[in-house]
């Protein structure tokens, strides 16, 4: 399956196809319209261009969507100023129809539907927040993403968790029981170690194999030995 796009090119062929059918209804050449929305990107400001795009192609005013775990964008204006705001769009009633949309971000111009974007766009910002939040890499982000989904509604404790059981999984997959494996993870956090470190892995495996061997519970030793 094709990777999803969060805005399409804005060019004469995608805004006639997202809006000719309106053009049409109101007896304006689709072509010719186009141009008019090519021209005003050209040749004016962001806000005016919206402006004009917003009265071209019929829409109920130009809006914003901002998200404190998006990327701070520095840019001032009267739709966007000292505000976290990364999307500029013309209001067409539904938030999955085709509109034209100004990624403050890129700081670029597309067609495609606020809705589509905010489904490839929040992921981003959610993994970007917990990178840096929780300073992991973008991996441990990702798979945590993957474990809690939107982590905003959670507290930390349930980050922690959700990276230990990240560090345990990865334990196991060397070839390690579950069992011992939470043992293994006890001990390097004890240690204060990086449980991604094999070479601390099997450090911890070691010495607590010597451990039990000299308790003399050779079944639990023997539990840490490789499958």
């Amino acid at each position: 399956m094709p990777e999803q796009q969060a805005m399409r090119p804005i060019t004469t062929k995608n805004l006639v196809v997202a809006f000719g059918d309106v053009w049409k209804h109101e007896g304006v050449s689709p072509q010719s319209a186009a141009r008019r929305v090519m021209s005003a990107i050209r040749t004016k400001s962001v806000d005016d261009a919206l402006d004009a795009i917003n009265k071209l192609i019929g829409g109920f005013g130009v809006e914003s969507v901002s998200d404190e775990r998006a990327p701070q964008v520095v840019r001032y204006s009267y739709y966007c100023y000292c505000y976290q705001i990364q999307l500029l769009y013309v209001n067409v009633g539904d938030s999955y129809l085709d509109t034209v949309l100004y990624d403050t971000q890129e700081s670029t111009f597309g067609v495609g539907s606020v809705g589509d974007w905010l489904e490839v766009m929040e992921p981003q910002w959610i993994i970007e927040s917990l990178q840096n939040g929780y300073n992991l890499s973008e991996e441990d982000a990702k798979r945590i993403y993957a474990m809690l989904g939107d982590p905003s509604g959670y507290k930390d404790v349930d980050v922690t968790k959700a990276l230990q059981v990240l560090r345990l999984e990865d334990i196991v997959k060397i070839g390690y029981a579950e069992r011992d494996a939470r043992r293994i993870l006890e001990w390097i956090v004890e240690e204060d170690l990086e449980p991604t470190d094999s070479e601390a892995i099997e450090l911890a495996a070691r010495e607590l194999a010597v451990r039990y061997e000299d308790r003399e519970t050779l079944p639990l030793f023997q539990g840490f030995r490789r499958r």
